[in-house]
């Protein structure tokens, strides 16, 4: 579907909520990249809580630089051994997100090294699984695995305990790339801010869509996933300073879900975002304001 970024535009300004992302971690896939989370019927904001943490206790050092080494071999091996970031965007994602997780910049240097060269061990790579929550919720299931049959009977198992089972739900979304930036040492107001950026947008055929961005002072511009690298250039020739890119999972409709039902499909997803190997989470779910 298309039309115009005005159009769309006025439809964010009034609060429409089209996306959902239930407390992924981070997302990087070839299919698709990284994303992270909204609590259910968040409002305005749909992406308020992004690269939400599984908490404390489980998400230590190791398992970060663990993670990050994973995204990074798999971003390379995807695309056959190209080790630029300017032209491999999953490669750039994940070194964006071990820079910002603090990961030493010798770490993510020697992960490159050994995602370039020869390896016995089993390569992990990204697969998508789709299942149904109750009231017939599409769910998108992102894992970073070693062992497909593994991740998939656990994946599968969840399903059919806590939701509706496995379904073919991927044809419901669309993939897209997702990038938040702000302008910096800017004295604008939040309004300001995001009036300026529709004016500058609007010079780019590339960019589909803009929201506010979770945080005051941040706009989220929304392209094809595979013009990624295209407009955070548009958007820092502009002075733009780009915080965070990524790619998502965007819902092309939504599912209502009655309120007395939310507790049951948050169940769901938390079992699903609890597996070792998964790494986000998606949902059409549409939650009414109470």
């Amino acid at each position: 579907m298309s039309y115009s970024l005005g159009a769309r535009l006025s439809r964010i300004r009034v609060g429409a909520s089209l996306i959902q992302c239930h407390h992924p971690m981070h997302k990087l896939t070839q299919t698709n990249s990284f994303h992270s989370s909204i609590s259910l019927g968040s409002g305005h904001n749909k992406w308020s809580k992004i690269r939400h943490q599984k908490g404390d206790n489980d998400f230590q050092k190791s398992q970060i630089l663990g993670r990050i080494s994973k995204q990074i071999t798999a971003s390379i091996r995807a695309a056959k051994g190209n080790t630029d970031p300017k032209t491999n965007i999953l490669l750039a994602s994940a070194i964006y997100l071990a820079k910002k997780a603090n990961v030493p910049k010798l770490n993510i240097e020697n992960a490159i090294k050994r995602a370039s060269g020869p390896s016995d061990e089993a390569e992990p790579e990204y697969v998508v699984y789709e299942g149904l929550g109750k009231n017939s919720v599409a769910i998108l299931v992102e894992a970073l695995t070693s062992n497909r049959k593994r991740t998939m009977m656990f994946v599968r198992l969840a399903f059919k305990d806590y939701g509706n089972g496995y379904g073919n739900v991927a044809y419901m979304f669309a993939k897209k790339g997702r990038i938040l930036f702000t302008e910096p040492s800017t004295t604008m107001t939040p309004e300001e801010l995001f009036d300026k950026a529709t004016n500058d947008c609007i010079e780019s055929d590339l960019i589909e869509d803009l929201e506010p961005g979770e945080d005051d002072g941040t706009v989220a511009a929304i392209c094809d996933f595979n013009n990624f690298i295209l407009v955070k250039q548009f958007l820092e020739s502009k002075q733009y300073e780009v915080k965070e890119f990524e790619g998502v999972y965007i819902p092309n409709s939504e599912s209502m879900v009655d309120i007395a039902d939310t507790k049951e499909l948050e169940v769901l997803l938390d079992k699903l975002e609890g597996l070792d190997d998964v790494v986000a989470v998606y949902h059409n779910a549409r939650i009414p304001e109470t």
